[in-house]
């Protein structure tokens, strides 16, 4: 036990775990300039005259699918890494390989360099995203997890936003510059943060353990309680497990239901996020608009939409404070649903000129840039902030960052997947029949989540870990 760290009173600091959060969230940042920019940089590449960065729609899709393959290995990686070396020190490192491909973008002479640096920021930035989630949710209270949590999310938009402004404002060469900074401070910021008491914990450095913990509460912060449950909790574990190596340890984690009962809850609700239609408009949104046959600038309404995102990625930090999340992630995920059926629906009835005349249509123009933010608020206000609260908290400490990866890992695959096959489905099904099967996984993601969420306000990490290890026992039993 520890009682050296003891101290006279119960009132924690907010501050240092915000600070914590917003370095991680950083990653989050990052990521979205990286995911905002094929929407700027596809069109422009379009229309440019050089015969050697020219490129047709079928090639822009290599721009974004390269990232999401890259990403792959790359969050399996960086999940094994982060809990061998650290949440905090994988972060550090990653950002000076992104700062390079930045800058590969920036000068790139053909489309084989620019291939080529989407792919090495991938590798670098998808490396960190087992440990930002992780990372947050391991430094926060629980009073306060919930709505740190949401901080990624909110940095997030910020990314898409700044790549959506810029890609708007400039050409695609000023905005890789301009999204290079973005790299280092991220490395900067996390070496200035401690490392996460839970994984000092799991590497036997108690001592250090108490004082990062201590740091993130507050000097006059009693945290006696709370670092004494995180040691019993590794004890026991110790206790259960056998001298085998550390990876039939981790093997064996995995084919039980410690592993199988979280990442059935956040592991799932992450993939069928991927096939909703989000993630295709963040990559394609300005040839979105120009096929729904909106009558906003193609190239502003992006610029509008994301950041009507950042307004309703900081109200979910509010909304999380207090609501169920099973209610927010189902109201969220019935409002994108109803929403592509309406970007379907006027697709339709405009390309086929059912109920429509000229007049109607420009009195309609509008309509799917509503839906299209209806669409990124219901995904900024319950989806991504719920399914990064899940993969956060549910898996336990020894597989917390690679059961988080795995979660990302998944839902790369399916979003490399989504990200190629769209102009396919574009050929096959049409702009109506690709968002009304959108539609549908929307409305199956609503039910799913109402099965599976889980309520875990207040409750510390150690207690989630036991709670889903209870429940997953007794699902499984049944089976």
């Amino acid at each position: 036990m520890i009682s050296i760290c003891c101290q006279p009173r119960r009132e924690y600091s907010v501050w240092p775990q915000l600070a914590g959060s917003f370095a991680s969230s950083l990653i989050a940042f990052n990521t979205g300039c990286l995911v905002g920019l094929p929407s700027s940089l596809i069109p422009q590449l379009e229309a440019e005259l050089d015969p050697r960065l020219h490129l047709n729609f079928e090639q822009a899709s290599w721009i974004a699918t390269l990232y999401l393959i890259a990403g792959l290995p790359a969050c399996l990686v960086g999940g094994y890494l982060s809990a061998k070396y650290g949440r905090r020190r994988i972060t550090m490192l990653a950002g000076l390989p992104l700062f390079f491909s930045w800058c590969m973008i920036a000068v790139a002479p053909s489309l084989p360099i620019i291939y080529l640096s989407r792919f090495i920021s991938a590798l670098a930035i998808c490396s960190t995203h087992p440990s930002m989630g992780v990372f947050v949710s391991e430094i926060s209270h629980p009073d306060w997890r919930g709505s740190l949590g949401v901080i990624p999310s909110i940095f997030l938009a910020l990314g898409i936003t700044k790549a959506y402004l810029l890609g708007f404002l400039f050409d695609w060469r000023t905005t890789a510059w301009c999204c290079s900074a973005g790299s280092l401070l991220l490395s900067a910021v996390m070496w200035g943060m401690k490392e996460t008491p839970y994984w000092l914990v799991e590497n036997n450095r108690e001592k250090e353990a108490c004082q990062s913990l201590q740091w993130y509460r507050g000097p006059t912060y009693d945290i006696t309680e709370e670092i004494n449950e995180i040691i019993d909790k590794k004890k026991e574990k110790d206790l259960e497990m056998d001298k085998t190596s550390d990876l039939s340890q981790t093997l064996r984690t995995m084919g039980s239901a410690r592993f199988i009962r979280p990442f059935s809850c956040a592991g799932i609700l992450y993939l069928l996020a991927q096939w909703t239609g989000i993630s295709t408009m963040v990559f394609y949104m300005t040839n979105i608009f120009q096929e729904s046959g909106s009558s906003i600038d193609p190239m502003l309404a992006p610029v509008i939409v994301a950041g009507i995102r950042v307004f309703m990625a900081g109200l979910a930090s509010f909304v999380l404070s207090f609501a169920s999340r099973r209610h927010l992630f189902v109201f969220s995920a019935m409002v994108i649903s109803l929403s592509a059926a309406t970007i379907a629906t006027f697709s339709y009835m405009r390309t086929s000129g059912c109920c429509f005349n000229s007049t109607m249509q420009d009195s309609l123009g509008l309509l799917p840039l509503l839906a299209t933010i209806s669409m990124f608020m219901g995904h900024a206000l319950g989806v991504v902030p719920v399914c990064q609260l899940m993969a956060a908290e549910v898996f336990p400490t020894e597989i917390r960052t690679l059961g988080s990866g795995i979660c990302v890992a998944v839902a790369t695959v399916a979003n490399a997947i989504n990200a190629k096959v769209y102009p396919n489905l574009l050929n096959l099904l049409g702009f109506h029949g690709t968002f009304w099967v959108y539609s549908g996984v929307g409305f199956g993601m609503a039910v799913y989540g109402w099965w599976v969420i889980p309520d875990n306000r207040g409750l510390s990490l150690v207690k989630i870990e036991d709670r889903m290890l209870r429940n997953g026992t007794q699902k499984l039993s049944k089976v």
